[in-house]
Formats: structure tokens, sequence, C-alpha cells
């Protein structure tokens, strides 16, 4: 009878171990997977970051500054913002210069780098007396950007494909029709390009409009006043009186008959009178 128990004892102690030990094999199996799994969520959200990292770095903006002010010198202020527009490596592509009774005005439009804009319209913005207009605007235009260069692919694989059957063409009537295609898609990739060129050129440097102007002060007047007018007055009766004077003596001869004349008129006068 104690035989049994013994064997029965032990049995029971073994069964408990191997019961203990698939459980800890299964906790262990659980932690595992759930360090795998964190693992693998880990290195899903390292590539995801990477790839917005990389998605921010070929961004595509295009960048574009307004800045319309009032100045106090108009002559200081645009040799101060040519000035301003060499230290940032910046191009002057268009410039009008306007001028009008009320004001002097220039209208300028400078190409810079993107990463130079901020800091040239900050520092033409504190050449002005009054800042009237001051705004930048960002266009992303990464898709315009990938869709083009996609397109442009695809239309060169085309051409590609003409030119394979431009050269299996077996007869005359094919060969033109490839042709026409063949024009057809060039004009396409040159469009194309040319699109390309426009968003690569307004990317890489950004634009300021920049409007700058000196108003002009009018000086009003009611007219001059009563004692002026006389004044004026005696001074032309003057000049008048010397005009007339300078006239006789440019014809002299006839002042002269005339004077002799009017003296021997009054001679017989006084010797008629006599008589």
């Amino acid at each position: 009878m104690k035989r049994i128990l013994i064997l029965f004892s032990l049995t029971l102690l073994l069964a408990c171990n191997q019961s203990g030990n698939q459980a800890t094999g299964e906790r262990m199996m659980d932690m595992e997977e759930s360090s795998r799994a964190k693992m693998v969520s880990e290195m899903d959200q390292d590539q995801t970051q990477a790839q917005s990292e990389d998605m921010a770095a070929e961004r595509k903006l295009i960048r574009k500054a307004y800045l319309d002010m009032e100045v106090n010198d108009y002559d200081k202020a645009r040799e101060e913002i040519l000035k301003l527009v060499e230290a940032s490596d910046g191009t002057i592509e268009r410039s009008e210069d306007r001028s009008s009774n009320y004001r002097k005005q220039t209208e300028i439009t400078i190409r810079v780098l993107p990463e130079r804009l901020d800091g040239l319209v900050e520092r033409v913005a504190e050449l002005a007396r009054n800042v009237e207009r001051k705004a930048v605007e960002t266009e992303d235009v990464t898709r315009q950007y990938i869709d083009l260069e996609t397109r442009l692919e695809s239309k060169r694989a085309v051409i590609e494909r003409y030119q394979q059957l431009l050269q299996q063409a077996k007869n005359v009537t094919e060969v033109l029709e490839v042709e026409e295609n063949l024009r057809k898609v060039t004009e396409e990739i040159e469009s194309t390009e040319a699109q390309l060129r426009y968003l690569s050129n307004q990317v890489g440097k950004s634009t300021l409009y920049l409007t700058f102007y000196e108003p002009i002060e009018r000086v009003t007047s009611s007219g001059p006043s009563f004692g002026k007018r006389i004044g004026n007055a005696l001074k032309g009766g003057w000049q008048v009186f010397l005009n007339v004077i300078v006239f006789f003596f440019e014809i002299w001869p006839f002042t002269l008959l005339i004077l002799v004349g009017i003296v021997l008129f009054v001679r017989r006068r006084r010797q008629k009178a006599k008589n």
C-alpha cells in the first residue's frame, strides 16, 4: 500500500513539473513574439520616417514674395536696394521706373536663391518709411513635377517603340504613318520639357516683386497779392518806357528830321505872330 502511494505521489509530481515547464515555455514564446512584434513595429516606423524625410527633401517649392513700401529718399533707397541684391547674389529680372506729379516710383522683379529670400525681404523692408504690403507665398509643385517627369519618360519609351516600328515598316504608307506619330510625340516631349524647365527655374530661384516710391509734395498758390501786382505793374510800365526810348534811338534819323521840322514850324509861327 505504501509503495502504491509513493508511486502515485511521484507520478503527480512529475506531471506538475511538466505542466509548469510547458507554461513557462509558452510565456517565453509569448515574450519573444511580443519583442519581435515590437522590433518590427519600430523598424516600420523608422522606414516610414525615412521615406517621409526623403519626400520632404525632394519637395519642389516655388516661393514668391511681395513688398510695397514708401521711402524717405527715393535715390538713396534705390542705391541701397541694389547693394542688398548684389550682396544676396540676386539678379534683377525686370525694372520699371514711373514718375508723376505726385510721386516717383520703381517696380523691380528680383530673383534670388530660396534660402536667401526671407533675409532679403527683411533687409529691404528696413529701408521703408511705411510698409504697405509684405507677403510670402509658397506653392508645392512636387506632384506636378513628378507627373511631368513620369509623362516624359513614358513618351520617350514611345519614341523608342516608334523607331523600332519605323525600321520594320514594309511600305511607304506605314513609314509615313509612323513618322507622323513620331512627330506628334516629339512635339509633346518638347512641350513637357519646356514645362519642366520652367518649374525647375521657378523652384531653383525665388522671386521678390518689389515696389518702392517717394511722394512729391505739390506747392499750391492762390496767386500774387495786391501789393505784388502793383509792383509788377510798375516794373512792366518802366520796361515799356525804356523800350519806347530805345525804339526812338533805333530810328534816330527819322527822329532828327521830326525834331527839325518841329523847330522850323515853331519859328514860323513866332514870326507870323510878330508881324
